[in-house]
């Protein structure tokens, strides 16, 4: 059971979100786990998403207005400073949390001491409604996420422990626009474990407006900038090429020419085969290795012959078989030079 004396404390910032804001408000008032202080920054919002929160007469809400729009990093530093909690929630203007959802995670919190950001799985409203979102789960594979450039954490589904936030004097970085939350990640796990809960708790809405579509040019750059330090962090041998050709597969998989197949080749076995550190030794980490060849090796079969050499002769073959019946359609495929659909593997 959650220690029901442990404070929350939410951060919700909110700009110009009146349509779904009524919703997401009351997904949190609704919690089953009691205990906490809901902040509200209001930044600076045309609409009347400020009416809409202070028509609420809950004692546990407090309203922060900024009078002009300070933006995103900005106001949820705002929230880390002035959370009072043993805990800290972020939350999302158009989001939902799941009545649950607070109980699970400081249940959760509180069995594992070393956790410092806890998460979970999502399910989507909006654009792709229904799909569930199954982020990693463990450390290790968390860890592997981040080195592969793949989604690690639901920014609102996540609760924070206040007190690795101010031991370590933590907060989101304005330096790495619309990539903070990733910054922040990194800058967590070394103090602290990462972990989501295999459970959906939030439902994320999905949108045109979203950082992620409005800022994609910039978002990825900064993205690029802090993985790279964290790979050369952890595989300091890395060359420059090496580095071009990880950002050639991860994570935007697309067709790629026969050279930069062969360099694919030899970069991800070479992963396989490192023994530090240890995330990438995993079993989940060498499956996503795996998995990534295959599929960049599946989208070069309008290149034919070519491809299918490459293919038969990668160390990484050897080393997961992926049988006959699924060697032979791919064998196919390469030869009609047509177009191949992603392997079950």
């Amino acid at each position: 059971m959650p220690n029901t004396e442990a404070l929350i404390s939410v951060v919700m910032p909110v700009y110009n979100a009146a349509t779904y804001l009524r919703a997401s408000i009351e997904s949190i008032l609704a919690q089953t786990y009691a205990n906490f202080e809901f902040l509200i920054f209001d930044d600076g919002s045309e609409d009347n998403s400020l009416d809409i929160i202070e028509s609420y007469q809950d004692s546990r809400i407090r309203v922060i207005r900024n009078v002009t729009n300070q933006g995103l990093i900005d106001t949820l530093n705002k929230g880390l400073q002035q959370a009072k909690g043993t805990y800290i929630a972020r939350m999302d203007a158009d989001d939902i949390s799941l009545p649950h959802r607070f109980a699970e995670q400081v249940a959760f919190m509180e069995a594992h001491p070393a956790i410092g950001v806890c998460g979970s799985w999502v399910e989507y409203l909006g654009q792709h409604e229904g799909t569930v979102m199954q982020y990693p789960t463990e450390h290790d594979q968390i860890l592997a996420h981040i080195f592969f450039n793949k989604a690690t954490f639901c920014h609102p589904s996540v609760l924070l422990r206040n007190t690795v936030l101010q031991k370590h004097q933590l907060t989101y970085s304005s330096v790495y626009p619309h990539a903070e939350d990733f910054a922040f990640w990194i800058a967590l796990h070394r103090h602290c474990r990462l972990a989501n809960i295999p459970q959906v708790l939030v439902k994320y809405r999905r949108h045109s407006q979203q950082v992620s579509v409005q800022y994609q040019a910039t978002q990825r750059h900064w993205f690029i900038y802090n993985a790279k330090q964290f790979i050369q962090h952890y595989t300091p041998d890395v060359t420059p090429e090496e580095l071009e050709t990880h950002f050639h597969i991860f994570p935007f998989q697309a067709p790629i020419s026969n050279e930069h197949l062969e360099a694919a080749n030899q970069w991800l076995f070479k992963l396989y085969e490192r023994s530090s550190p240890s995330f990438l030794g995993t079993p989940y980490a060498q499956q996503l290795l795996l998995k990534t060849w295959m599929h960049l090796c599946q989208l070069s079969t309008p290149k034919g012959l070519q491809t299918l050499k490459l293919f038969l002769r990668s160390p990484l073959r050897k080393k997961h078989p992926i049988g006959f019946k699924n060697t032979f359609v791919f064998m196919v495929d390469c030869l009609l030079k047509r177009k191949s659909k992603y392997l079950d593997l």
